[in-house]
Formats: structure tokens, C-alpha cells, sequence
């Protein structure tokens, strides 16, 4: 899950800035990629699903309250900049052959969506960030590293 995530993240960075980091082409191909980690990042974390909700029914911290509103948040925001990045794509949906549209309105939602998911994103990691560094440590921390002359077992 450590490394889905930390690969979300990158892939995350590299498309919030389409015209630079990537060029358009690739902007839109790591997005239809990214459709794929979010589903299969659904899929890794749905047993927290159940409980967080069981949590905010029976005894709603703050933090729950926020953990489960910023979710919310990002699973709309995503699925909104998803959709009408499908729709204005000039590459990957022609490519794949869905149909697009030129309506300046479907590039606003997109970019605005895209604008807010920045500030989703953030909070999401900075939110679950002690997760984020003891997962890192589980994942770096559980090989043992062999030094010179040692022989693997």
C-alpha cells in the first residue's frame, strides 16, 4: 500500500502541472493511470471504510469528523476532475475512443476541480502523515540490510 501511495503521490504532482513537468500528452495519459490507482487505492483501503463510519456514528471525534469529510472531499473532487478531464481531453479519449467537447466551461470545472484537489491533497497527506511515516518504516525498516562479506540467508 506504501508503495501505491508514494506512487499516487508522485503521479499526483506530475499532473498538477500539465503544461510543465509533463506536457499535455502525458498529463492526460498519467491521468487515465491514475483512474487505476485510485480504483485499486479503493479497493487496498476499503476495510477502513466500514469503521470509520461505525466511528462517526457511535463516537465522532474531531479528527474522524475531518479524516471523513476531507475523503468525501477528494473521492468527489477526483471523480469531477476525472470526468471532465475525460471531456476536454485532446490524446487519451479520442485514443480511446470517447467522445470530447471544446465547452470552455467542462476546461473551467477541470481546472478549478484540479486547483482545490492541490489543497485536498495536502491535508490528506497532512492528516495521515504519522500513518504515512510508520508505514514508510515498516516497509524501509523491515529488510535487513546485508553488509559485505555477510552471506544471505
Amino acid at each position: 500500500m506504501a508503495i501505491l501511495d508514494t506512487l499516487m503521490l508522485a503521479a499526483f504532482l506530475a499532473l498538477s502541472a500539465p503544461g510543465g513537468a509533463t506536457g499535455f500528452v502525458a498529463h492526460e495519459w498519467i491521468g487515465v493511470a491514475f483512474v487505476g490507482a485510485i480504483v485499486l487505492h479503493l479497493i487496498l483501503s476499503w476495510r477502513w471504510v466500514p469503521p470509520a463510519f461505525r466511528r462517526l456514528r457511535h463516537r465522532p471525534d474531531s479528527r474522524t469528523r475531518v479524516n471523513m469529510v476531507l475523503n468525501v472531499a477528494l473521492f468527489t473532487s477526483m471523480t469531477v476532475a476525472t470526468i471532465s478531464g475525460f471531456i476536454i481531453s485532446d490524446y487519451a479519449s479520442p485514443a480511446l475512443g470517447l467522445p470530447t467537447s471544446d465547452e470552455p466551461r467542462w476546461r473551467n470545472v477541470h481546472n478549478m476541480t484540479a486547483s482545490f484537489l492541490l489543497a485536498v491533497v495536502g491535508l490528506h497527506v497532512a492528516l495521515n502523515w504519522t500513518w504515512i511515516v510508520s508505514a514508510t518504516k515498516r516497509y524501509v525498516g523491515g529488510r535487513r540490510r546485508i553488509s559485505r562479506g555477510e552471506v544471505a540467508s
